[in-house]
């Protein structure tokens, strides 16, 4: 799973994310993504399966996601900041 979500991962517009994947052990069939490089799928999901290439197919589905999370949580924290004081 590192070494297919690691590769997915270094072909984006982020690869400098300190990219982190793991797996749930849960019969439920999902993948989350969280801000920051975060991506997970279940066990579920992992056994169905049946190539690196269907799983790249959902590490970079989750990537995106994880992505778009990281640029909307930038964004949102950058657009709070008080624009600095100038002097008159």
């Amino acid at each position: 799973m590192n070494l297919v979500g690691r590769w997915v991962a270094s072909q984006t517009s982020r690869p400098d994310l300190p990219w982190t994947f793991g797996v749930i052990d849960t019969p439920d069939v999902n993948a989350f993504a969280a801000p920051g490089g975060y991506v997970v799928v279940t066990r579920g999901l992992y056994e169905l399966l049946l190539s690196d290439a269907e799983l790249a197919a959902v590490l970079g589905h989750e990537i995106v996601t994880a992505l778009s999370a990281t640029t909307t949580t930038s964004s949102a924290s950058r657009s709070w900041r008080r624009p600095a004081r100038t002097s008159p």
